[in-house]
């Protein structure tokens, strides 16, 4: 335990893959204070968020300090990465990723992901090593996995066939014909944590969505495990020419389509530099996004020929990919202000599936 920090009460310790890495404590007056053996830092903030770490204690990180945090992993061969839900801690020394959550949206995520990475046997991806649920943060370790994130800019046609080849046996590995049921969809998506500010937005594409897709109730469509968010960030190419496929914490069961879908649209967008910092633009762009992915879905149909029977249901895979977008988008608006984010998301939602 490094010298300063107090085991009981919010008192915590960490002792981060056998690096001092950070002790901090939370007097109950929430003043923190943050102690490293080389450095002493002092500052108020607003927000202090838990994790669970490899020795079950706990680490409480202000976001307010990811400067900071840069700064030190650098002098300990950490490479973090801080979003609105979650810390990803690269250690290249020991060749693992650890995944902290920072709230329920977090603890979701990871749970997915181990669930993804302890399931696709059959494609390359990174062990898991560890998981701990210790409500309310989940903990995760698995393999770093070395090689070049694919990037937009560099990516052919010819590669989009490549990745669909080299992902296609998680979709054979437990394909099933079942009934397709509209509720079933409506429910999985109206149950991601909204704020309350942005549920009557999501109410109205709910609505929408549940009567476009009664099309399509009763009838009989193959469905698969997927990786749920296959972006061209999210695949690596290692030197060998293999693909290894990461971040599965959008994992479910669901169509195949719908990752083929996400991987052309994502790469249609981003290769034509598009601005990217809402998804309206992903959004707009999916209307169209059959024509693009057509010959894609070809190659993928004709290569598994078990899911060829779905070819004749792609603008329910359309529809079923916008709303993903517009609600996992909405999910991650976790602060009041993003209001008028998920008013604006929502309402190009809407005009899309009006328009497919």
């Amino acid at each position: 335990m490094p010298q300063g920090a107090r085991r009981g009460g919010i008192n915590v310790f960490v002792n981060f893959t056998k690096y001092d890495f950070l002790a901090a404590e939370l007097p109950p007056e929430g003043r923190l204070a943050t102690f490293r053996r080389r450095f002493h830092i002092w500052r108020s903030h607003k927000e202090v968020v838990l994790m669970g770490n490899q020795i079950d204690g706990y680490w409480y990180v202000p976001r307010a300090w990811r400067n900071y945090f840069l700064r030190f992993s650098q002098l300990r061969g950490l490479a973090p990465y801080v979003s609105d839900h979650i810390v990803i801690v690269f250690d290249r020394k020991r060749q693992r990723v650890h995944r902290l959550s920072l709230d329920h949206i977090g603890n979701q995520r990871i749970a997915n992901n181990t669930d993804f990475l302890r399931q696709s046997h059959s494609i390359q991806r990174p062990f898991s090593h560890r998981f701990v649920a210790r409500p309310p943060f989940y903990y995760s370790t698995e393999t770093l996995i070395e090689g070049g994130v694919l990037r937009a800019t560099g990516i052919s046609g010819s590669h989009i066939n490549e990745i669909i080849d080299a992902i296609s046996p998680l979709y054979t590995a437990e394909c099933r014909k079942r009934v397709f049921a509209p509720k079933a969809i409506i429910k999985r998506f109206s149950e991601l944590e909204i704020s309350e500010t942005a549920r009557p937005y999501t109410n109205k594409l709910d609505a929408l969505v549940s009567k476009r897709l009664e099309h399509w109730s009763g009838q009989s469509l193959i469905w698969s495990t997927i990786h749920g968010d296959l972006v061209h960030r999210n695949v690596i190419e290692q030197s060998d020419g293999n693909y290894v496929f990461i971040d599965g914490d959008r994992s479910e069961y669901l169509f195949p389509e719908i990752d083929i879908l996400t991987l052309v649209l994502f790469w249609q967008v981003h290769q034509r530099r598009e601005q990217t910092r809402t998804l309206i633009p992903f959004i707009n762009r999916s209307v169209n996004i059959l024509e693009a992915a057509r010959p894609h879905l070809n190659h993928f149909y004709k290569s598994q020929p078990a899911f060829k029977p779905n070819k004749q249901h792609e603008k329910l895979f359309q529809i079923i990919l916008i709303y993903r977008i517009a609600m996992y988008g909405v999910h991650n608006f976790s602060h009041p202000n993003d209001q008028n984010k998920a008013k604006r998301l929502i309402e190009a939602a809407i005009s899309a599936v009006e328009r497919v």
